[in-house]
This record gives structure tokens, sequence and C-alpha cells, in this order.
């Protein structure tokens, strides 16, 4: 067995105090980016849920992921989710100008275009 002088453990023990703080700041710097990363793919979660429910139609789906992180920061988030989560759908159903035309095209004498319009979705067509 090879017996290690007292000089030689110093400088082991320098090298391997300084390589133990070296990783732990590696480690908290990935955690840290672990936790950002779930807590994007949380907001986006949750402005996917709003924009199928119908809520802040006017917001594109980043603008409400940049919104949710602001509310994150504020200690919202959590509070948001779950109101967001026993939020009906809001009845908000996406057109075009020419679907709006075709349908009052094809209205007809029988049928009022607002009645027409009221049928036409109950029917999903």
């Amino acid at each position: 067995m090879r017996k290690l002088a007292y000089t030689q453990v110093q400088k082991i023990a320098s090298v391997g105090a300084s390589a133990l703080r070296y990783l732990s700041m590696e480690n908290k710097d990935l955690r840290e980016k672990v936790a950002h990363f779930q807590l994007l793919e949380r907001c986006r979660g949750i402005a996917r849920t709003m924009g199928e429910k119908g809520l802040n139609p006017g917001f594109s789906e980043e603008e409400k992921v940049a919104q949710l992180i602001q509310q994150a920061q504020s200690g919202r988030l959590d509070a948001i989710e779950e109101a967001v989560g026993m939020t009906a759908d809001q009845g908000v159903f996406p057109a075009t100008l020419e679907d709006a035309e075709r349908r009052v095209a094809g209205a007809g004498e029988s049928a009022g275009v607002g009645e027409n319009l009221f049928i036409t979705h109950l029917l999903g067509e």
C-alpha cells in the first residue's frame, strides 16, 4: 500500500473542494433551467386550455404564455390554473367572412338570416 505525504493530501483536498464547488454551481444552474422549462410548459398548457375554452380570444397563445409567466412571478399561477380549469367553454366560434357570406346566401326565404345561422351552428355545418 502506498502512503501519501501530507502535502499530497492537501493538494488532493484542494482540487476536490474546487471541483465540488464547480459541480455545485453547475447543478444549481441546471436546476434553474429545468424549473424555467417546466414553468414554460405549464404556462403553454394553461394557455392552450384558455384557447380551447375561448378565454382571452384577443391574445395569441404566445401573449397568453408571457402574461402567465408574469403572473407566476407574482405567485398567482396556481389560482389562475385552477380558475381556467373550472371555467366553462365560452362558446367562441372562429369564423371567416366567407363563412358568413355563404350562410347568408344559403338562407333562403323560409328562414331568417339569424335563424339560419343558429340552425347551421346546431347542425355543425
